[in-house]
C-alpha cells in the first residue's frame, strides 16, 4: 500500500512539463546518433529525482528484453506510450517522439487555459458559499431569535436551509462529485457496446472519442508511412491498449479480414468523424498519400480537441460565474426581505 501511494506522488512530481523535457532530451540524444539504450542510460546518469527514476525503470525494462514503451507505461499517458511503441516498431522513433512532444505541449496549453478559465469562478463560488454559511450562523441566527423562521418570507427560509445544508453536507457533496467524475472517466476508458455509441454522440463526452480518433489517425499514419502493413499496425496499437480503444481496433481488424474494399471502410467504426472519413475515402482512391492524410487529419483533430477543451473551460467558467451571481443576489434579497419584515 505504501509503495502504491509513494508511486502516486512520484507520478504527480513527474508532470507534463517534466515528461516533455524527458522526451526532448531523449530525442536530442537520438538525433546526435546515440543508440536508444545508451541514451536512456545517459539520461539516468545525468538526471535527478523523478526523471532519474523514469530513466532507470526504462533501462531496467530494456535489460529484460522489453521495449522502451513498456518501461514508460507507468509514467506517461497511453497516447504517448502508443506513439513511442509505434516508433520502435517502425524504426521512426525520432519522428514519434517529436509527435509525442507536440501532443504534450498542446495538452499543457489546453489544460492551463481550461484551469485559468475555471479557477476564478470556482473561487468565487467557494467564497459565496462561505459567506452564506457565515450569514446563516450570524445575521439569520439573530433574526431567528427575534421572529420565528416559520414566519419569514420564503426566500429567507430558503437561504437559511441552504446555509445549513452547505455547512452540513459540503464534504459529502464534494466526495460525490469527485467519485462521479472518476466513474465517468473510468467508463470513457473501458465502456464498449451499442450504448457507448450513444454516449459518444453527447456534446461533452464525445470529446474523449475525438481525442482517441486523433490518436488513432496520427499513430496509424506514422506506422504505415514507415512500411508497416495495416494489419500489423492495428495489432501493434492493440498492445496494452485501453478497452475502449482496443474495442475499435478489434472491429477494424474484423472489417479488414472480411475483405473491405477501402482502408477508410476498415476505419469506419463510428470512432473517426464522418467528415474525416469522407476525406480519407477520397485520398484512398488515389492510391497514394493515404498515410500523410492520416497524420495530417490526426494532428488537425488534436488541435481542434485542444480548442474544444479551452472553449469548455470558458463555458463552464461562465456558468459558474452566473451561479455565483445568483447566489449573491439571493443572499442580498433574502436578508433584505427578512430585515424588512422585522422592521415592521
Amino acid at each position: 500500500m505504501l509503495t502504491v501511494i509513494e508511486h502516486y506522488f512520484q507520478q504527480l512530481q513527474f508532470g507534463r512539463k517534466k515528461q516533455q523535457a524527458f522526451l526532448e532530451d531523449f530525442r536530442s540524444l537520438l538525433i546526435d546518433g546515440v543508440p536508444a539504450n545508451t541514451a536512456i542510460e545517459t539520461i539516468a546518469a545525468t538526471s535527478e529525482n523523478t526523471s532519474k527514476l523514469v530513466a532507470l525503470e526504462i533501462a531496467q525494462t530494456l535489460a529484460h528484453g522489453q521495449q522502451i514503451a513498456d518501461g514508460m507505461r507507468r509514467w506517461f499517458s497511453p497516447a504517448v506510450v502508443e506513439l513511442v511503441r509505434a516508433g520502435e516498431n517502425s524504426g521512426a522513433l525520432e519522428k514519434t517522439l517529436a509527435s509525442a512532444e507536440e501532443s504534450i505541449a498542446r495538452q499543457n496549453n489546453a489544460i492551463a487555459a481550461f484551469a485559468n478559465a475555471v479557477m476564478y469562478p470556482l473561487l468565487v463560488i467557494i467564497v459565496s458559499c462561505l459567506v452564506i454559511v457565515f450569514i446563516t450562523n450570524s445575521v439569520l441566527a439573530n433574526f431567528a431569535e427575534i421572529k420565528p423562521i416559520a414566519m419569514w418570507p420564503q426566500v429567507g427560509r430558503f437561504l437559511m436551509v441552504l446555509g445549513q445544508s452547505i455547512q452540513t453536507w459540503w464534504l459529502l457533496v464534494v466526495t460525490v462529485i469527485v467519485l462521479l467524475l472518476l466513474c465517468v472517466w473510468s467508463y470513457l476508458q473501458k465502456g464498449t457496446g451499442e450504448f457507448r455509441h450513444l454516449v459518444d454522440s453527447l456534446p461533452v463526452l464525445s470529446l474523449y472519442r475525438r481525442m482517441t480518433a486523433a490518436r488513432l489517425m496520427e499513430t496509424l499514419g506514422l506506422l504505415i508511412s514507415n512500411g508497416i502493413a495495416l494489419k500489423k499496425a492495428l495489432s501493434i496499437m492493440q498492445t496494452q491498449a485501453q478497452p475502449y480503444f482496443a474495442w475499435h481496433l478489434i472491429m477494424m481488424e474484423y472489417r479488414l479480414s472480411s475483405g473491405s474494399d477501402s482502408v477508410a471502410d476498415v476505419l469506419d467504426t463510428q470512432l473517426i468523424e464522418p467528415a474525416d472519413l469522407v476525406r480519407l475515402r477520397v485520398v484512398a482512391k488515389g492510391n497514394k498519400g493515404f498515410e500523410r492524410a492520416l497524420i495530417h487529419l490526426g494532428r488537425q483533430a488534436n488541435k481542434k480537441n485542444a480548442e474544444s477543451i479551452v472553449m469548455s473551460g470558458k463555458v463552464l467558467g461562465g456558468v459558474m460565474l452566473v451561479c455565483a451571481a445568483l447566489i449573491a443576489a439571493l443572499t442580498v434579497f433574502a436578508i433584505y426581505s427578512v430585515g424588512s419584515l422585522l422592521a415592521v
